[in-house]
């Protein structure tokens, strides 16, 4: 596959990630993290071979999924699943922001990183709408605390990941297991006992094998060969991406086409331009 196909098809199974996850609100999320990356190590199991990497390696890897999605799992059981999956979102910002700070480029970097700010803005505009209406309350600031550590978990991960030694795409299956057993055991050890019916069941292994198992492997195959600021440009699809998916999955649900397309130009419009400025950089 190629990265930047590998990328976008990251970035369409993430944008599901919040409406998958909403049935199963009532479940503790390290239950939820633990079975789901379990299903998700699953898709790579025919190359298992390629789980053997270093230590340094699977121990950051399968800490940062740990993390990552114990911190976003509970972002959910707090206030409202759209505006805490859009906080989440800030990611990509972070990601352009250690690409070219930590790369030490001065060329092009206020120009690009202010072409990207763009694109978060489009983010921020869908994140303050419903934060305006009214209905905020002291408690959701919790849930959005975990969805903003949860970006800073994601995007050191897929920053830092090309650091590491070279290893096959398919090794996220071993983090994927090894964090999955992780929040089962702590879980066990601390949550509550809970049964599960066959509907939970059935949406868990639909975030294992999509949002967990495909797009995981697809981005760690996408992160090691692509720019770290590339990918940060166009992960900003994701938040007016999630939210229409939010929102088609709950037909009640009223959308604001308006506003929903003034993110997308935005976002949109800081990949291209966020580009045009890291290729002028790069060439000089």
């Amino acid at each position: 596959m190629r990265p930047y196909i590998a990328a976008f098809t990251a970035i369409i199974l993430w944008s599901a990630f919040a409406t998958l996850s909403m049935p199963l609100r009532h479940l503790p999320p390290l239950l939820i993290t633990g079975l789901a990356l379990l299903a998700g190590s699953l898709v790579t199991l025919r190359h298992i071979s390629a789980w053997r990497v270093r230590w340094s390696t699977f121990i950051f890897g399968s800490g940062c999924l740990f993390l990552y999605h114990f911190c976003l799992l509970k972002s959910f059981t707090y206030g409202s699943v759209p505006v805490a999956n859009l906080i989440n979102y800030t990611w990509p910002f972070l990601l352009v922001l250690m690409s070219s700070v930590c790369n030490g480029r001065k060329r092009g970097c206020f120009a690009e990183l202010t072409c990207c700010a763009i694109g978060f803005i489009g983010c921020a505009v869908l994140v303050l709408q419903p934060m305006t209406n009214g209905t905020f309350e002291a408690r959701n600031s919790i849930g959005y605390g975990f969805a903003a550590a949860a970006a800073v978990v994601w995007a050191g991960y897929t920053f830092l990941t090309p650091r590491f030694e070279a290893h096959s795409a398919w090794a996220v299956g071993g983090f994927c297991a090894a964090s999955g057993l992780a929040a089962l055991a702590v879980h066990a050890l601390a949550g509550p006992s809970v049964e599960l019916s066959a509907r939970d069941v059935a949406w868990i292994a639909a975030i294992g094998v999509g949002p967990l198992g495909i797009a995981f492997v697809a981005w760690n195959h996408a992160s090691r060969f692509c720019d770290p600021g590339l990918l940060g440009s166009i992960s900003y699809l994701c938040p007016p991406l999630s939210l229409v998916i939010l929102r088609i999955a709950d037909p009640t649900a009223v959308i604001d086409w308006m506003t929903l397309g003034i993110s997308m130009l935005m976002s949109v419009c800081g990949i291209f331009m966020s580009q045009h400025w890291r290729r002028g950089a790069l060439s000089s």
